[in-house]
């Protein structure tokens, strides 16, 4: 049934509401004539907007343009320098081109057996890359992509560096760092050792997107599935012996240097 409101209002709707017993939330076709209704009004109001800001501030979008105009202007107001802004704005590019959505929003909701589905679809080109995850069942494979957090890093950049705690390990997706190129990985020598530290600095050669699989996820799924473990292990022990070999040769040729120079030192 459709309601009047000027019926309902009576002569107070064809005049100006100047009285607090005239006073309306606006979300009711009814006034509020008691200061009781008034007040359970105006928190009605307050919910339901509340419930809107929160509601539409979790919605998946995200709007890439108005973030890259602000990027744009915090540059502007900084000065940065045009080498600095040509790096940033290769970052941005890389990492967010053509993407309008929160992905972790998208899959949030999902059950996790959905969420390894989708994730097994979207990382398709990466595990057909990656070795270490040949003959592995798909549920375990979908667990492992599920942990990945993408980064991206430009040329030169150090992804990781001698010396430090190891804390995860990575995937190439795209690019190359040191020689390792799309499919292999890296950092997992430090995960197997007692001390956890890093026996070699790794830079980038080209913009590259990795994934990072942090210790804990490594520990519950890599060590726990006897075949990737193998896999990496052995994996781990190639480039331990290969970095044992380098340094040798490196503290070769710094012993041949400083030989040389103590010779030109007498000779003078």
């Amino acid at each position: 049934m459709i309601v009047n409101r000027s019926r309902v209002l009576g002569n107070k709707g064809s005049r100006a509401l100047n009285t607090p017993e005239d006073a309306g939330t606006g979300f009711s076709m009814f006034l509020a004539s008691e200061p009781d209704e008034m007040l359970m009004h105006s928190l009605i109001i307050l919910y339901s907007t509340l419930f809107m800001v929160y509601y539409f501030g979790k919605q998946p979008w995200f709007n890439v343009e108005l973030f890259i105009n602000q990027v744009e202007e915090y540059m502007r107001l900084k000065q940065f320098p045009v080498p600095l802004k040509k790096r940033v704005r290769a970052f941005y590019y890389y990492r967010y081109q053509e993407q309008y959505f929160s992905e972790n929003n998208v899959l949030g909701s999902l059950s996790e057996e959905l969420r390894n589905e989708i994730t097994l679809h979207t990382c398709h080109k990466l595990v057909d890359q990656v070795r270490l995850f040949e003959d592995v069942p798909a549920s375990v494979v979908g667990s492992v992509l599920g942990c990945l957090h993408a980064e991206v890093y430009l040329a030169e950049d150090s992804v990781l560096h001698a010396g430090d705690i190891g804390d995860c390990m990575y995937f190439i997706a795209n690019g190359t760092v040191c020689q390792l190129e799309d499919g292999a990985h890296f950092g997992e020598v430090a995960l197997l050792m007692k001390d956890s530290k890093r026996v070699a600095t790794v830079v980038a050669v080209e913009i590259t997107q990795v994934y990072r699989l942090d210790v804990e996820d490594f520990k519950k799924f890599i060590l726990s599935n006897e075949l990737m473990y193998e896999r990496i292990a052995a994996l781990a022990s190639k480039r331990m012996h290969e970095t044992v070999l380098l340094d040798e040769d490196f503290r070769r040729e710094r012993e041949r240097l400083q030989e040389n120079q103590q010779s030109s030192s007498t000779i003078i």
